[in-house]
């Protein structure tokens, strides 16, 4: 990152919202009563308009918790604890010493580091040098492989009849909507396929990677073919905050390749039909 980590946690830890997810620890005290009866024991609990008091409690030293923080987000103990000190005046940490507040600031922070590293952040790549094969696909030599794990597919199988353009012979799918694609002739396609799990993991911000489903080359109305992907297809309806996710790895997905490789990213959602998504690519070509 161009700018220094430190500002992008206080940032983070000053952002509106986040104090939200935290939650206190409590110790409440119940009682209750035992019965014995047929030689049977039974257990009442004795309510009070009393019960709704309780104690605050920390199960965490702030240095466990700063340094198991640390090991979950991958961030050095100092420089987490120089950011945190900073954006104490607004926000108390040593109320919320729990896991539940680990877990919080681990997905908010990932998250945010997601969405915000591009355009706030600028996160960039860099290219090494890398042995390409042996792939899911191909061998050490480059050589296409007959044959491929099933598993690598998909998890679910039928004897049905996949679409002519389809880069498989058998139907191995995930989901239903990826069902409904491998058998879905879209005459546009050239030929697509279903991508074998991790074969390609285009890495984040936040230390994760993520793997597209579908690849589509597709003909266009001037005669040329295109090399285009489909992130993933998700058989939930959109929101407004998985939209932002979607956008954001579209985003990596398009730094990662660089300009050297021309390609459209989409997501699929369970309202979209994969011949609306590729109009919509091969309209944005006119």
């Amino acid at each position: 990152m161009k700018r220094n980590l430190r500002h992008c946690l206080l940032v983070f830890f000053k952002s509106d919202g986040l104090e939200k997810q935290l939650k206190e620890d409590y110790l409440k005290i119940r009682q209750a009563k035992i019965e014995v009866k047929n030689n049977q024991a039974s257990s009442h609990p004795i309510e009070s308009v009393s019960d709704g008091h309780a104690t605050k409690i920390t199960t965490l030293s702030y240095s466990q918790f700063l340094t198991q923080l640390a090991t979950s987000l991958s961030i050095n103990r100092i420089t987490l604890h120089q950011a945190m000190g900073e954006a104490m005046a607004e926000l108390n940490i040593n109320q919320y010493l729990n896991a539940t507040t680990l877990r919080a600031i681990k997905g908010q922070f990932n998250t945010y580091l997601m969405t915000h590293a591009i355009d706030k952040f600028s996160i960039d790549y860099q290219q090494i040098s890398n042995q390409i094969h042996p792939t899911k696909l191909t061998d050490c030599q480059g050589n296409v492989l007959k044959e491929i794990n099933g598993a690598d597919i998909g998890i679910c199988c039928e004897d049905e009849a996949v679409a002519d353009n389809y880069f498989f012979e058998e139907l191995y799918y995930d989901s239903e909507l990826e069902k409904e694609n491998i058998q879905a002739h879209i005459k546009e396609v050239i030929v697509f396929t279903k991508i074998p799990k991790n074969s390609i993991r285009i890495p984040v911000a936040g230390g994760t990677t993520y793997s597209p489903d579908f690849a589509y080359v597709i003909e266009y109305t001037d005669g040329k073919k295109k090399l285009n992907f489909i992130i993933e297809s998700k058989g939930i309806e959109s929101d407004e905050e998985l939209r932002a996710v979607e956008k954001a790895k579209i985003d990596h997905a398009r730094r990662f390749f660089g300009k050297s490789i021309d390609i459209q990213f989409k997501t699929q959602f369970s309202q979209n039909k994969m011949i609306d998504l590729i109009e919509e690519i091969r309209s944005q070509c006119h």
